[in-house]
């Protein structure tokens, strides 16, 4: 077997990755030790980024001295990676995974993240592009432009290379979720909201006409968007799913009307009536579903996940509670100030006679909660694949993680602003230890 073969050989599901690699140590052992008898490291100039990559991670994983040099052939006189590197998708993807086996002294890591970090850039460029092109930012200039914002969202659930395309996807949805909040929470009237609301159920461009000016556009460009993304995916692998895609966003939208009516007369609703609405008005569903769809294997999209999926599986409940929660903690103060009324602290607060502490703390003791609730899909069987348990996950993650200093979405302070830089904007020093 090949030298390239049998080191893909032992990190294939088989062995690695399902755990059983204790099993066959000394097999592994003793196929590494063959391949370093011949196979000279130093010269990696016939090898492509993911074979060397791969080299260097199973050895170093197994105890073996592999110098980071064996990746001098893939960087500049400056000792930054080629700029063809970022076009090697599964090259980026297995030295993402190499660089954890980085020593301290090594700049491996801190190359990787830069070349990611490059990656990353030219994704945004592209969503700067199509977020002009699609012409709802200068046609609605009620509407927040939160693009990095979005972008930084799409990362956070898909942080991973070979998911770029995914990324572009989630950015477009969460873009147009931003563009569905602004309407619903600040500028459209209730009977034009209703009517929205109707027109996205059916689905027909012929229905539309009953529509202000800036509702059609902002129709046209989510159904043009969901068509387009329904399209790519069965095109590519014959996964009809443009009905879930599609409804997904109606639930949003009956929740958005409903919170819309509260708002408009003044209704503050009972609390647990208020979490039942707002789990799915989070827009959480939406990230869920649309990613399943574009990150999920063919074989692990059956009848029974996909049923998981309309009716709201347990874990994905959990999950869009921790972005509700985190989100209404990160937002009450500034919502209670404009007189707001659906916001899960206001709600607990007009409920029990609480304090606004003491409201805050229970929140966070259910969000513990539905953290514990998650956790134990990590370990048990469920209806979804375990990468995809992973990246769903990552919603709450970044949820937390946005919210934490305040709304760090709609008003994103310095410190918001800092982390989106540090991982968007400004690489990481390369000869700084």
């Amino acid at each position: 077997m090949e030298p390239r073969s049998l080191l893909e050989f032992i990190d294939d599901v088989q062995v690695q990755r399902l755990g059983l690699s204790y099993k066959f140590e000394e097999d592994i052992n003793r196929a590494l030790h063959r391949i370093v008898s011949t196979e000279n490291f130093k010269d990696q100039t016939h090898k492509s980024l993911h074979e060397t990559a791969l080299f260097f991670r199973i050895l170093r994983q197994h105890g073996f001295h592999v110098s980071q040099d064996v990746f001098k052939s893939f960087q500049d006189e400056e000792g930054k990676f080629k700029a063809d590197v970022s076009e090697d998708v599964q090259g980026l993807l297995s030295l993402y995974e190499a660089s954890y086996l980085a020593f301290e002294e090594e700049k491996l890591a801190k190359l990787d993240f830069n070349t990611i970090q490059s990656l990353n850039q030219k994704e945004l460029q592209e969503m700067s592009r199509w977020w002009r092109d699609i012409g709802l930012a200068s046609k609605l200039n009620f509407v927040r432009d939160r693009l990095m914002e979005s972008f930084f969202w799409a990362m956070g659930i898909l942080p991973e290379p070979q998911f770029a395309n995914c990324r572009k996807k989630l950015t477009e949805i969460a873009k147009l979720v931003t563009v569905l909040d602004d309407i619903y929470d600040v500028y459209g009237t209730l009977d034009e909201l209703e009517l929205f609301t109707d027109a996205v159920e059916r689905w027909d461009v012929n229905t539309i006409n009953t529509l202000p000016d800036y509702m059609i556009l902002c129709f046209l460009a989510l159904y043009n968007t969901v068509n387009a993304i329904a399209y790519d995916i069965f095109k590519d692998r014959g996964v009809k799913c443009l009905p879930y895609l599609k409804k997904a966003f109606c639930d949003m939208l009956k929740c958005f009307l409903k919170e819309a009516k509260w708002s408009i007369n003044k209704v503050i609703p009972s609390f647990n009536e208020y979490l039942e609405n707002a789990w799915i008005s989070s827009s959480g569903g939406i990230f869920l579903i649309y990613s399943f769809f574009l990150t999920c294997q063919d074989q692990d999209i059956t009848e029974q996940t996909l049923h998981s999926l309309t009716n709201y599986h347990e874990l994905m409940r959990s999950l869009c509670t921790i972005f509700r929660l985190s989100n209404d903690l990160g937002t009450s103060t500034d919502e209670i100030e404009r007189g707001e009324t659906t916001n899960s602290v206001l709600c607990y607060l007009h409920e029990t006679g609480v304090s606004e502490e003491n409201a805050r703390e229970y929140l966070r003791t259910l969000i513990d909660k539905a953290w514990k609730n998650i956790n134990k899909y990590l370990v048990m069987d469920s209806t979804f694949p375990k990468s995809y348990v992973q990246v769903a996950i990552n919603l709450a993650r970044i949820a937390q993680c946005t919210y934490q200093y305040g709304d760090g979405f709609g008003r994103p302070d310095n410190k918001s602003k800092s982390r989106i830089e540090s991982l968007l904007v400004h690489p990481v020093p390369v000869n700084e230890a």
